[in-house]
């Protein structure tokens, strides 16, 4: 009885053991946020407890042709005194993206959708931030599809609280072509540390 106690006691120790060896492994080799002047492959952040949830929606179609972005909303968000918290901004919304008439390019044109706080980009940063594609122009003003995108930042609410303001632009890659977007949602969830 004495040793079937002591055997159980070894097999929980060992099984321990071996669980926090591999929790230490698993967070050595968890990637971290780039420091000052270098570049990471993956950018991590964590936060406390959420804060503050906003969400902005519309289901009129929106339509632009240009090459160079457009605003198509943008909301603000608080950030209180002494916080520098996250912020994860989701956009979601049903879209087409075609072309009106023989494509300038290659015929590869997508459809291009920003989001940033005043002129800081979302991370990840990308140059190209495609939200829907012509898929090789054999896409029409009939092909509407659900797409979403999700970003997010630090913000840093200084001494006295800051206000920022994000911005949802979109665009289009090629000529002539068209992104029409409707029954879309902006939310933003603000939680506390970052």
């Amino acid at each position: 009885m004495r040793s079937a106690v002591l055997l159980r006691i070894g097999i929980l120790v060992a099984t321990l053991s071996l669980g926090t060896l591999i929790w230490h492994v698993a967070l050595a080799d968890e990637p971290t946020s780039a420091q000052d002047g270098q570049i990471a492959a993956i950018t991590t952040r964590q936060s406390g407890a959420q804060e503050a949830v906003k969400i902005v929606g519309d289901s009129l179609t929106t339509l632009t042709s240009s090459t160079t972005d457009t605003v198509l909303t943008s909301t603000a968000i608080t950030v209180p005194a002494g916080h520098i918290d996250l912020a994860i901004v989701e956009f979601a919304g049903e879209s087409a993206c075609f072309y009106t008439g023989a494509p300038v390019g290659d015929g590869t044109g997508t459809c291009q959708l920003h989001m940033r706080v005043g002129n800081t980009a979302l991370i990840p940063v990308a140059g190209i931030q495609s939200f829907d594609s012509t898929d090789s122009n054999n896409e029409t003003s009939q092909s509407y599809e659900f797409h979403a995108m999700t970003r997010f930042i630090c913000l840093n609410g200084g001494t006295s609280g800051k206000t920022f303001r994000v911005f949802v632009d979109i665009s289009v890659t090629d000529t002539p072509m068209t992104f029409s977007i409707d029954d879309w949602t902006l939310k933003i969830e603000r939680s506390h540390g970052c």
